[in-house]
């Protein structure tokens, strides 16, 4: 699919400026495949990698979708745990509020994320707000707990970005992040 969509724009993988990958969080697996392929790309073409977040990208979405420029990103992972995330939207780019984070719905959430913002939660970690406690000391203005997902329209968009502001790395540092392991559980 790759080489048929180069072909169909008259292009190489070394006609490219960089390649951008969802970093994460997300699936293991589906983490490991995408880092796989853009690391084997990139060091194909000589080129760099540009990593985004996942929730940066809902986070995105959902700016577009609804407006609000303070959103706080939760997103269902696995053992009735959630991804987390406060973005907030200044001169048309995202800046993470604290930092990702991963972890059962009683434990702290969205630690760093100003309090004195005006906060719309999305994703579909929000089916399960009455029991996301840890947000209390936020103003939340309200949720939208459908299911967001990333899109390469954003991920591109992100990635461009970032390549302006020079973030991006040699193909062998392009790797998923995995927070359980980022934060110590096991």
């Amino acid at each position: 699919m790759i080489a048929e969509l180069l072909a169909a724009r008259k292009m190489r993988s070394s006609d490219l400026d960089a390649i951008a990958v969802v970093r994460g969080p997300g699936s293991f697996t589906g983490l490991r495949i995408g880092a796989g392929v853009a690391q084997g790309l990139a060091f194909g073409a000589g080129i760099p990698v540009i990593g985004v977040s996942a929730l940066e990208i809902i986070a995105m979405k959902a700016h577009r979708a609804i407006g609000h420029n303070h959103l706080l990103v939760g997103v269902c992972a696995r053992e009735d745990e959630i991804y987390s995330a406060a973005y907030s939207l200044g001169e048309n780019q995202l800046t993470l509020q604290g930092r990702e984070m991963v972890g059962g719905f009683s434990e702290q959430h969205f630690v760093g994320a100003d309090e004195a913002a005006q906060w719309f939660g999305v994703g579909d970690g929000w089916l399960y707000a009455q029991n996301l406690n840890s947000a209390g000391a936020l103003h939340i203005i309200g949720f939208d707990a459908a299911e967001i997902v990333s899109d390469a329209s954003t991920l591109s968009e992100l990635a461009s970005l970032k390549w302006a502001q020079g973030a991006s790395v040699a193909p062998e540092l392009a790797l998923p992040v995995y927070l359980k392991e980022q934060l110590g559980y096991q």
